[in-house]
């Protein structure tokens, strides 16, 4: 073997152990955007919270990043079931996170076809392939907007009235969502068409603490 096709060989070795320089996402991500989507990712459970209020689900939440290459934006998928049929979601999502101009971080939430097929699909992301971009639809509206609260959270809302939803008799749903490395806080509510409150979670909405290692 020649010196230079050895010091190559080397060279990948050290970047495939060490990580390199090679990232996920826009290359041009900013530090505080790439720490958004590293906390919002992982597997999340709010089992003590639901065992101390008998009122609350006990809900099962895991996030994937797919589609690494893309640099328009990081993208997530999204999987959510109850602790007791963790095998059947009763909701599957991807996201689409980036900077806004404004300095924000929007997320957009959008849905697809038959997406029990990829149920459990987010233990290994190679199963995921087959999930496309081109196959999503925009829940238009629905986009949470995050923005920096100190060094420890980020703090999110949807607009209110934008995100169209008939849910338990419903015109619409607003969201509002706490982002912090070991938890996501969540709190959902339904408005009337006339803004009257339709209903809302229990207790200021659910806890779900990080089950998987910290980022």
């Amino acid at each position: 073997m020649s010196r230079l096709v050895f010091t190559t060989a080397i060279t990948l070795v050290l970047i495939v152990t060490l990580g390199g320089t090679a990232r996920s996402g826009p290359a041009d991500a900013g530090d505080d955007l790439r720490r958004l989507v590293s906390w919002m990712t992982g597997s999340f459970s709010n089992e003590e919270q639901a065992a101390a209020d008998t009122g609350l689900l006990d809900v099962r939440s895991h996030l994937v990043e797919v589609w690494p290459e893309r640099q328009d934006a990081f993208w997530i998928y999204v999987e959510q079931a109850m602790g007791d049929n963790p095998d059947r979601p009763y909701r599957q999502r991807v996201y689409r996170v980036a900077q806004s101009n404004d300095g924000t971080f929007e997320c957009a939430v959008y849905v697809f076809e038959n997406p029990l097929r990829f149920a459990g699909r987010w233990k290994d992301e190679r199963l995921l392939e087959p999930l496309t971009a081109d196959s999503l639809t925009e829940m238009v509206g629905c986009s949470v907007f995050y923005r920096i609260d100190g060094d420890s959270a980020f703090v999110g809302n949807t607009v209110a009235g934008d995100c169209r939803n008939n849910v338990r008799g419903a015109a619409y749903i607003t969201s509002e969502v706490i982002v912090k490395a070991d938890r996501v806080a969540t709190w959902d509510r339904g408005f009337y068409s006339n803004s009257e409150p339709a209903w809302e979670a229990l207790t200021n909405g659910y806890v779900l603490r990080r089950i998987s290692p910290q980022p």
